[in-house]
């Protein structure tokens, strides 16, 4: 249990937990999920339900159903998605006999170690298992030597990423073009495969849905409503963009220079087709996939996630650009490609070094989980209902809480969800993680319990800077009459 789970972890994680020891998806620890419902009972319905219904149902055959069998599960999916990774890149480094180079070898290497340790379990976003998709996609067009075998087997994993992501689908539906362009000369063929990817996609939401035992009308009314909240959203910015696209973001426009490297060293016209269609095929592809980006990246900078499921493609493609690069003499060109994969590649190592840095930290600081746990069930809340902030949700094995709010001024923001064994609460008790940032507790409540860190640790691995995040479970507990108002 350790990295802690943050960041969005909590609208995922608990809705894989509840379908591998109920066979129902909800989530009953966030607001959104009670907001999307038209029936109001909490069902995950602001995404299709691919995502947990695969690893909820993975679960279910071990006959274990707790949160930390969820994020070793997770963490197999990861592994997965990195070992067939590494194994694109063993093509094509067999394909231009580049094996024994270590001037290759390295980079290869040093890719893998990035794309495995860039996304952590914890994390616990649908997009996960969306990379697992996208890697096996990798390995079929760069192995299968049937042009009819690959295209299935790549429209077969397009389509199964909009049950776990819709936009992750679409994302690959609109790189997909710039694929098609390439490998295959006749439109009628790219339209069919195109189509054939789309189509299968669309039966399997509704398969996931069924799988899943939720209706499908109120599946599409959830999403729709999902869809506006996301479409509300205004937070971007330079700003917000460079915080949020760390790594990844040089991979994926080093892998855009190798696009254009490609499409304009190969032949632009095939001679099996039109040169109007194919022009209006490849003008079409671009516009499609800078709006795409634009869309689920740009316009709203934290939904970056849309875009980051894709990272070993822009890896691949970035270790293609050096291959390409290295037959040129030209030293600027290959020093800045370099520098380029360096400062990438140093990005992505960044927060796991530093959770490996804070481990032993963590073990001796009275913060982990199993602390904390025991912490928490000696509580005394009494009928009161509960709430969390996002990290310390995984201690309440049972959903019985929501989501930790306060406003500007550090007052407690009591959602109209919150309810225990079906009954509206006179009280609340806040479970408030310890983070080391500006985190504001509660003002209006009073404190019933303190489990926070005590270690004479803290000062100084706050001085470097070390913990600006959660970095266990320690938490206090704050108490609140709603009858006050």
């Amino acid at each position: 249990m350790y990295p802690v789970p943050d960041g969005d972890s909590i609208f995922f994680i608990p809705a894989i937990k509840a379908y591998a020891s109920t066979g129902v998806v909800d989530n009953k620890l966030v607001d959104i999920s009670f907001d999307t419902d038209p029936e109001g009972l909490g069902r995950f319905l602001f995404y299709t339900p691919g995502f947990p219904v695969v690893l909820g149902s993975a679960m279910a055959m071990t006959g274990a159903s707790s949160y930390q069998i969820a994020l070793i599960f997770l963490s197999f999916t990861r592994a997965a998605s990195t070992c067939l990774f590494a194994r694109a890149l063993i093509v094509v480094l067999q394909k231009y006999n580049l094996q024994r180079n270590p001037f290759f070898v390295l980079p290869a290497s040093a890719l893998v170690v990035s794309s495995g340790l860039f996304l952590f379990a914890s994390n616990g976003r649908p997009e996960i298992l969306s990379m697992l998709l996208v890697s096996i996609s990798l390995l079929a067009a760069l192995s299968i030597h049937s042009r009819l075998k690959r295209h299935l087997v790549l429209s077969i994993c397009i389509g199964l990423l909009f049950p776990v992501s819709i936009a992750n689908g679409i994302i690959a539906c609109a790189l997909y073009l710039f694929y098609l362009y390439i490998d295959i000369k006749s439109t009628k063929k790219r339209f069919a495969f195109l189509a054939f990817a789309v189509t299968s996609g669309l039966l399997l939401i509704i398969l996931s849905y069924l799988a899943a035992g939720l209706p499908l009308g109120d599946g599409f009314r959830g999403l729709y409503i999902h869809s506006k909240m996301q479409l509300g959203r205004s937070d971007t910015g330079l700003g917000l963009i460079f915080s949020y696209w760390k790594s990844w973001i040089i991979f994926a426009i080093l892998s855009v220079g190798y696009l254009i490297t490609a499409l304009i060293s190969g032949p632009a016209i095939h001679q099996a087709t039109k040169p109007l269609l194919d022009r209006l095929w490849l003008y079409s592809s671009f516009a499609v996939l800078a709006y795409s980006i634009y869309f689920f990246g740009l316009r709203a900078a934290p939904a970056h996630y849309n875009l980051y499921a894709f990272l070993p493609l822009y890896q691949l493609l970035s270790f293609r650009l050096l291959i390409s690069l290295s037959a040129h003499n030209s030293n600027i060109l290959s020093y800045g490609l370099q520098g380029a994969l360096v400062a990438g590649l140093s990005l992505s190592l960044i927060d796991p070094l530093r959770a490996a840095v804070l481990f032993p930290y963590y073990l001796a600081s009275g913060s982990t989980y199993h602390e904390a746990t025991k912490n928490f069930q000696a509580l005394d809340v009494g009928e009161c209902a509960l709430m969390f902030s996002d990290g310390l949700a995984v201690l309440d094995e049972s959903q019985r809480g929501s989501q930790f709010r306060v406003d500007d001024s550090a007052r407690l923001v009591v959602s109209r969800r919150i309810k225990y064994l079906g009954k509206d609460q006179q009280c609340v008790v806040a479970i408030v993680q310890e983070v080391n940032s500006n985190i504001h507790f509660p003002v209006d409540m009073e404190e019933i319990a303190d489990h926070r860190d005590r270690s004479s640790w803290t000062p100084k691995l706050r001085a470097l800077r070390l913990l600006n995040s959660p970095k266990g479970y320690s938490f206090s507990a704050y108490k609140k009459d709603l009858s006050e108002g």
